[in-house]
């Protein structure tokens, strides 16, 4: 229930007062561009403008671009719901509460930055916001509501250290995520599928939280968790508690040293595996040193190098994925690890001797 002593209307916005602080109650739904004042005056005294009641802009495929004062401090339930066209709004450092689906539907907001004064984004929040390509959630946001970002189109996300707690399906999309950054040393507790659950997506969270992580309910199913990273001479490695992995190659290179450890927060980690396709299809690739203590080979890791002409491979290595070295066409001779003859043939996972070297 909203008590108010009386009313006043500006450029098509209706404002309620209650003591010395005004509201933003009814708004024409014709306006176009909602430009919200820090106060207005009433009865010879100016009050801030602190909130925005539930359902003011709701509906309104008109608006397209809203300015919000410095010192709102609330956000209503559905304010702005269904504004279809609207492409932006920056949200003030002011604001503490968003109520539920304050911007559901808001189909062309492209953008958004939370505020550090929030500490829950609620239900529905950004539902099916299907432009929202960058979402900023600050540090002190414990609670992520069941459907905050619902039908959005994140790529890339980055949860603060103080969030406890996300709720079933809040970032669920027909886009799976390429990483995800979570900073909390505890695990969050997860709803219902509150992720794409693409298994391969990469997971960053503490060095030192990676096994909890990895036990825990609904981050279980991600295998692709690291610590941190460092790049060296075009190449990616990530961190986790095993040791460092190549992840990213410059598709530039023409010759590949991988490191034999890499340093990361004053640590040596010894450099265990290449991942995945990481260099797969780069032809300018030539020459490849590979470090004694590297252990695995990822499926398809050197695919397509067609100029790929030499590479030695250490004793340490006994996991080849399938299509390791396919169609490297130039690779004359190869050694294959004693490990790999010894711990993998003749298994039903030997990839190196059904496909590792198919048209070379």
């Amino acid at each position: 229930i909203n008590y108010y002593g009386g009313e006043m209307i500006s450029d098509g916005i209706t404002y309620w007062f209650n003591e010395k602080e005004a509201m933003v109650a009814v708004a024409e739904a014709a306006l176009t561009e909602a430009n919200i004042p820090s106060a207005v005056e009433f009865e010879g005294n100016r009050c801030q403008v602190i909130k925005i009641n539930d359902k003011v802009f709701s509906g309104n495929t008109n608006l397209t671009t809203v300015s919000l004062p410095e010192n709102l401090v609330e956000i209503g339930a559905f304010a702005f719901n269904e504004c279809k066209n609207l492409a932006s709004v920056a949200l003030p450092e002011s604001l503490t509460t968003l109520g539920i689906r304050a911007f559901g539907g808001c189909q062309s907001l492209k953008t958004i930055k939370i505020p550090s004064g929030v500490t829950t984004i609620p239900y529905q929040c950004f539902l099916e916001c299907s432009s929202l390509e960058s979402v900023t959630i600050p540090e002190g946001v414990m609670t992520i509501g069941q459907y905050a970002f619902f039908g959005c189109n994140l790529k890339e996300l980055t949860l603060p250290s103080t969030v406890t707690m996300i709720g079933s399906r809040a970032f669920v999309s027909d886009n799976r995520f390429q990483s995800i950054t979570c900073n909390a040393t505890t695990p969050p507790s997860l709803g219902e599928n509150a992720f794409n659950h693409n298994i391969s997506t990469t997971v960053k969270v503490p060095l030192s939280s990676i096994a909890a992580y990895r036990q825990a309910e609904g981050w279980k199913v991600f295998t692709n968790f690291s610590g941190g990273e460092v790049v060296a001479d075009g190449i990616t490695y990530r961190i986790d508690e095993n040791g460092a992995m190549v992840a990213v190659a410059e598709a530039t290179l023409t010759e590949a040293n991988v490191l034999s450890a890499v340093e990361f927060e004053g640590n040596q980690y010894p450099v265990i595996k290449i991942n995945d396709n990481v260099f797969a299809d780069n032809t300018n690739l030539t020459a490849v040193t590979l470090p004694k203590g590297l252990v695995e080979i990822g499926a398809s890791a050197f695919l397509g190098c067609q100029n790929l002409e030499s590479v030695v491979l250490p004793e340490s290595l006994t996991t080849f994925g399938r299509d390791a070295f396919n169609d490297c066409r130039l690779l004359k001779a190869i050694k294959i690890p004693s490990g790999i003859l010894t711990s993998t043939m003749g298994h039903p996972n030997q990839e190196f001797g059904k496909r590792g070297l198919i048209n070379c």
